[in-house]
């Protein structure tokens, strides 16, 4: 199984393609996506659309994973990122590519066994569930690793999902 990770957001997307056999996690694609800050708001997206649309289009993942929007202080910052994200379920919906939407407290949690978890924390954690040694990634990466790897322990548990 294929399973696209999406870390949505305007000025950097993070995404991650991992293949799940039998547990065994194989981590076969992670960028950030970083757009063009001169850029207009539509060309910003359609600079975001190109490429997630290009990655799957290529991969074809079984699922596509986004994190969900959120945000107390700046709702400014959770319209850009439900942009990003309704740009995903474009391309899924195009694609005929099943979406699950989780929280980022539920992926804390779950990863860093604290909901509040810091970047650093989150980071550490996903190191160790995907035995990452050397390897630099972006804070987005992570978060688009996060998300697939909570993915996976919901299968793991369930096997049943409601999709979005």
């Amino acid at each position: 199984m294929k399973i696209l990770g999406v870390d949505p957001g305007l000025e950097a997307t993070g995404i991650a393609l991992v293949e799940f056999n039998a547990s065994k996690l194989e981590i076969k694609f992670g960028d950030t996506i970083y757009t063009d800050f001169k850029a207009s708001l539509p060309e910003k997206l359609a600079f975001i659309y190109n490429y997630i649309k290009n990655i799957t289009s290529f991969y074809f993942p079984d699922w596509i994973v986004v994190e969900d929007v959120f945000t107390k202080r700046y709702p400014f910052s959770a319209t850009k990122i439900a942009q990003v994200q309704a740009v995903v379920f474009l391309i899924a919906g195009l694609l005929n590519i099943p979406v699950k939407t989780y929280h980022p407290t539920e992926i804390k949690k779950a990863i860093a066994g604290n909901g509040r978890a810091n970047k650093e924390e989150v980071a550490k954690a996903v190191s160790t569930l995907f035995s990452i040694k050397n390897e630099k990634l972006s804070e987005h990466v992570i978060d688009a690793l996060a998300l697939i790897y909570y993915f996976i322990i919901e299968l793991e548990k369930t096997g049943i999902f409601n999709v979005v």
